[in-house]
């Protein structure tokens, strides 16, 4: 009767191990009477006829800094009684893969005069979970990176904003106190300037929100080169007037 409830016994946690996944394998250390579920092979990418002394002392397919400290628990376990062992380690599936199992070890029992040392052991799959906190961890570092690009670029262009902005402003109120005419000209035309130069500024604002809303507009057409420089080369004018050891070389009309 011992024997069938034995057998009953280690049917049903055999079925429960293959529904669920979890492998689980019992051993005495002492007498080596042992158990073990297909599952628990499967997991350790063991054949599923190995024998659990086999698979519970040798670990041969896991990485050998993880099998390290289960092979540490099990050389404890003979000797005493041991805490409960749970880690997360590696077990290679082919010459350069490596999958991720959790494995549970618990000393069950440790009465040595009665003959009794069982250990437990339960292992499971996680590798697929594994797999997706590296791809969460990986999105988070881009989120990051991204969030840090926008502050850059945010205080780049309060930075390029304030600049037409200071000079419309200057020149404005130059403009209002000219005399000659040559004068009001060339301000008015520095105000113009940077009038065009904070309206491309906002633009480019504009098309930076329409690639992130994935509505990107190309507009092809011939660049004046000599222009470009003119007009960089008026606005660090402004910027280098108290700036003696500094000179600004500009050559118009090159081809």
């Amino acid at each position: 009767a011992g024997k069938r409830e034995n057998e009953k016994l280690e049917s049903i946690v055999t079925f429960t191990s293959s529904i669920s996944q979890v492998g689980f394998a019992s051993l005495n250390l002492l007498s080596a009477d042992e158990m073990i579920t297909p599952s628990y092979c499967i997991n350790l990418c063991e054949g599923e006829d190995e024998k659990a002394d086999k698979v519970m002392r040798l670990f041969r397919y896991v990485h050998p800094e993880d099998r390290i400290e289960l092979l540490d628990f099990m050389q404890q376990a003979e000797s005493g009684k041991v805490e409960p062992f749970c880690k997360d380690v590696r077990v290679m599936v082919d010459d350069q893969e490596w999958k991720w199992i959790k494995i549970f070890l618990i000393q069950k029992e440790y009465n040595p005069a009665c003959g009794a040392n069982d250990v437990y052991s339960l292992n499971i799959d996680i590798n697929e979970q594994k797999n997706a906190e590296v791809i969460l961890h990986e999105e988070k570092e881009k989120a990051e990176e991204a969030n840090s690009s926008k502050s850059t670029f945010l205080a780049n262009m309060s930075h390029e904003i304030r600049t037409p902005m200071n000079a419309i402003i200057g020149f404005s109120e130059l403009l209002a106190s000219a005399n000659s005419k040559e004068e009001k000209e060339q301000y008015l035309q520095i105000v113009r300037m940077n009038n065009e130069m904070l309206l491309q500024l906002i633009n480019d604002i504009l098309d930076i929100a329409k690639i992130e809303a994935g509505i990107v507009e190309f507009t092809y057409s011939d660049v004046d080169i000599n222009l470009l420089t003119s007009e960089l080369s008026r606005q660090f004018e402004l910027k280098l007037k108290d700036r003696d050891n500094v000179q600004l070389v500009y050559e118009p009309s090159l081809p």
